[in-house]
């Protein structure tokens, strides 16, 4: 699955490739990464003002918040589940 991403600037487009998209499921293993690069175009589609000139820092970013958000909800189930305590 390639995927192109429009950069900052002049019609320029970043394609993630097949190796960049299992090299990201490798290290974000929690997640859904092409379904995070799906909701990272559509909200650079909405934001055109805000497209990065550094595509791969910002969807590194993207998915590390989305690890981060998975650990937190896994954290919140768990507790409620097994009545853990803070």
């Amino acid at each position: 699955m390639n995927v192109a991403i429009e950069l900052a600037g002049k019609s320029a487009v970043y394609q993630v490739s097949n190796e960049q998209m299992l090299e990201w499921e490798r290290h974000f293993p929690n997640i859904h990464v092409s379904q995070c690069l799906c909701a990272m175009r559509m909200w650079l589609e909405a934001n055109p003002a805000r497209r990065p000139k550094n595509v791969k820092r910002f969807a590194v970013n993207w998915l590390i918040r989305e690890t981060k958000d998975f650990e937190r909800s896994w954290q919140v189930e768990h507790k409620a589940v097994y009545g853990i305590r803070a």
